[in-house]
């Protein structure tokens, strides 16, 4: 969803409220937050908010008859009340299906958040017939360039568009760490960001540095992958848990290759199949599980002190650098 999005979806839903309840599903806390705080401030009368807002959690409902009573109860001394129910995706079967199949009282303000992205399975077919539903993702990376020149306008940054898609590749993993980026930046006396100034600012971030090392990998920019790796090492990293980040690449770019329009079983954001499946076209299916193979080994020489982390882990990078030249 582009920003504007988000808004003309808040806007329709806060003047005229979907009868049956909205669902919201997709990987982006940062718009599902947004849509769930308009949401509440347009239904819920302040002065009577504890007698008329519910929150539940899919996964702690044993019983599904206490989400069936907060449904079903009247409002007290106003119109409507709110109850959210938040991974919808772990309810018991018969409470989905109560929610499913029963008319909800247009007294109650219903929404449905789900964890799960997941759009083949059965439940996120019957909750997007049956509510409002409202994918909180963004598709691509030119709606991911929006939002950062978005929340760079919030913290009175100026920035073009080009340096706007610069710091996303820098540092954008979903919509939050945009966000506190780009916060982080306004703190400091900077006026407009360049390319310079997003280096200079990111080159110690420990969680920049671990998505740039796996993604270098993932594009086959090894040089640059080993770069990271010792600045990595120096932050203190572990070299089993790079060991992990590599593999996760890896097994995402196979997803990839097997399938090329994205729903597969590796989670791959939305927003950034375009920039893998681009990956995925370098490396050969034999090369991929090559590399698992040398991360595999990479682990066992750890663990059992044939090598130091630090070695096993820029073995198993240059072994699979050595083994797309031959």
């Amino acid at each position: 969803m582009k920003p504007q999005d988000v808004k003309k979806e808040i806007d329709q839903i806060t003047k005229n409220p979907p009868a049956t309840g909205v669902y919201l599903f997709g990987e982006e806390e940062y718009i599902k937050r947004q849509m769930l705080m308009a949401i509440k401030e347009a239904v819920i009368n302040p002065d009577f908010a504890e007698f008329n807002f519910d929150k539940f959690w899919g996964g702690d409902i044993k019983d599904p008859k206490e989400i069936f009573d907060s449904i079903l109860a009247l409002p007290m001394m106003t119109d409507r009340k709110l109850v959210i129910i938040n991974d919808a995706n772990k309810l018991p079967k018969n409470a989905r299906d109560f929610l499913c199949d029963e008319k909800i009282p247009s007294s109650t303000m219903l929404i449905i958040e789900s964890k799960s992205d997941n759009k083949k399975t059965a439940v996120h077919r019957n909750f997007s017939k049956k509510f409002h539903p409202i994918g909180c993702e963004v598709a691509n990376d030119k709606e991911m360039n929006n939002w950062a020149a978005l929340f760079a306008r919030k913290n009175n940054l100026k920035m073009d568009a080009k340096t706007g898609a610069y710091l996303v590749s820098r540092v954008a993993i979903n919509l939050d760490t945009l966000s506190a980026e780009l916060e982080k930046f306004s703190l400091y006396d900077i006026e407009k960001l360049d390319v310079e100034i997003i280096d200079k600012m990111t080159a110690n971030s420990r969680s920049v540095a671990i998505y740039r090392f796996s993604d270098c990998f993932a594009s086959r920019d090894f040089r640059q992958t080993v770069i990271l790796g010792n600045q990595l090492f120096q932050f203190g990293e572990a070299g089993t848990l790079l060991i992990a980040y590599l593999k996760t690449q890896l097994f995402s770019l196979l997803d990839i290759k097997a399938n090329p329009y994205g729903g597969g079983a590796i989670y791959i954001p939305r927003w950034k199949l375009k920039q893998y499946k681009n990956w995925a076209n370098r490396w050969s299916p034999t090369q991929i599980r090559d590399a698992i193979s040398n991360l595999a080994d990479a682990d066992v020489f750890i663990k059992s002190g044939k090598m130091t982390e630090k070695q096993a882990v820029m073995w198993a990078i240059a072994k699979t650098a050595g083994k797309t030249r031959n």
